[in-house]
């Protein structure tokens, strides 16, 4: 669990085509994150709402088979994805935001079945008082994709 003083209070910055925070949990032990921003330096504001997106890979909060993560009043800002939830070799489920904002971002939320191993299912997820802004020019708010190798 990570927590913070409030987001512009506590910020994490992160440079580089990189997921600034990666967690991966297939046992099942609930977590979170709660009062912090997390900005990719990397791909500066530009002025307008536009950003510069020399990072566009890069991925703010990466959940892979989660279950019952929380996200609490936090700001992911000016990454390649913001949020990407992802089920790998089981599901995440249960993913709680509350007050996050995704904020500038290329794409704001992306959920991705990534192999054939991983579940469809995203159940039980809720976002309440939560906010996308994507930057100008740019992006997609939420997406979703599925792996189809085997086509």
């Amino acid at each position: 669990m990570l927590r913070g003083d409030g987001p512009y209070n506590s910020v994490i910055s992160a440079t580089g085509d990189i997921a600034a925070f990666y967690i991966q949990d297939s046992a099942g032990v609930k977590g979170g994150m709660f009062d912090m921003s997390i900005i990719n330096a990397g791909n500066p504001y530009m002025g307008g709402g536009a950003i510069d997106f020399v990072y566009p890979a890069s991925i703010g909060v990466f959940l892979r088979d989660t279950f019952q993560f929380e996200l609490n009043n936090v700001v992911i800002e000016q990454f390649g994805t913001g949020l990407l939830v992802q089920n790998y070799d089981y599901w995440s489920e249960g993913t709680y935001a509350e007050n996050l904002w995704c904020r500038n971002n290329k794409v704001g939320m992306l959920f991705q079945r990534a192999t054939l191993t991983g579940t469809d299912s995203f159940s039980h997820t809720q976002f309440r008082g939560s906010k996308i802004q994507i930057a100008k020019d740019h992006g997609t708010g939420v997406w979703g994709q599925v792996y189809r190798d085997w086509e």
